[in-house]
């Protein structure tokens, strides 16, 4: 990413991080696309990842929430993937079909074209009745038309026992090539065997390592991290600490912080060196980011 050699007066945020805070400025545009970040210094500012989509606003996991979250110029889009039936992939966060649709039944028992016509909004609101539980490959066709780039996280419990031809992650992988998304993409999961399953089969794909779930803390994570060559590392926010989000930056990894919906706890993990968050309202994430922080040409640690 090229940086610019002109910035407007700024003045220092009262933090061990080198954050600047400014007003407004033309120069806080959507530059972070993820093909041009290869480490922390390469960001403008901080990272704002839509959670579900726009899911405070709008069904979680659903096309309208993803437009919505492109429309406020979220930098990523977060979504969760699993299988159906005919071994498609599919979005959507439960296990189970009851909290979202009015079917009960677990999603891997059910078949795409099912999946694909439920009603997947009405549990919102009523508004939302003509929203279906989206196909990844949907998904990949509007995010091909933005700006917007994406995070794949992949259900634990849609892995099988052992690597085949039918696997989530080469079939994920299959569809990125498919739809030569993999710069813009970035695959997170809870399950650390996934992801090491992932690297074997891409040395290109950025890896994010989510930490929680009783599977790791953050410096065994970051311990995994460095042999998977991994892009980025999730802590929750309980995990998001100064020292924590400090040793995640020393090993040039970014740290992304989930889920992070108020405004003054944005400000405070922004303020500790978080390098983006996982927000259900992207909106107010991204103005915040564009108002209130930047970063300097170099930034410490």
């Amino acid at each position: 990413m090229t940086r610019t050699s002109v910035s407007p007066p700024i003045t220092k945020c009262n933090s061990s991080h080198d954050f600047q805070i400014r007003k407004r400025h033309p120069l806080c545009l959507n530059t972070n696309m993820i093909e041009n970040i290869k480490d922390r210094n390469d960001l403008k500012r901080p990272l704002v990842f839509a959670h579900r989509g726009f899911s405070g606003e709008f069904p979680e996991n659903t096309m309208v929430a993803f437009q919505k979250a492109i429309q406020v110029k979220a930098d990523l889009i977060e979504l969760d993937v699993t299988l159906s039936e005919d071994r498609e992939i599919v979005v959507i966060h439960d296990d189970d079909l009851d909290r979202t649709t009015k079917l009960v039944g677990n999603v891997r028992k059910f078949e795409a074209k099912i999946l694909n016509e439920l009603d997947a909004g009405s549990w919102f609101s009523r508004k939302f009745r003509k929203e279906k539980i989206p196909l990844l490959k949907d998904v990949f066709r509007l995010i091909q038309k933005s700006k917007t780039d994406l995070n794949i996280e992949i259900k634990s419990t849609a892995l099988d026992p052992y690597m085949n031809e039918n696997s989530i992650e080469l079939s994920v992988l299959n569809l990125i090539s498919r739809f030569q998304l993999l710069p813009r993409i970035v695959i997170s999961s809870f399950s650390w065997e996934c992801l090491e399953r992932i690297r074997n089969l891409n040395q290109d794909i950025k890896l994010g390592v989510l930490v929680g779930d009783g599977n790791g803390d953050v410096p065994e994570a970051i311990v995994f991290g460095k042999k998977i060559k991994a892009w980025s590392i999730h802590p929750s926010m309980e995990d998001a600490s100064e020292e924590n989000l400090r040793s995640i930056s020393e090993n040039n990894f970014l740290s992304v912080v989930y889920t992070v919906n108020e405004e003054e706890e944005m400000k405070r993990f922004l303020s500790r060196g978080a390098d983006g968050l996982f927000t259900n309202f992207p909106k107010l994430m991204r103005e915040l980011a564009e108002k209130k922080f930047r970063y300097s040409s170099k930034r410490t640690i």
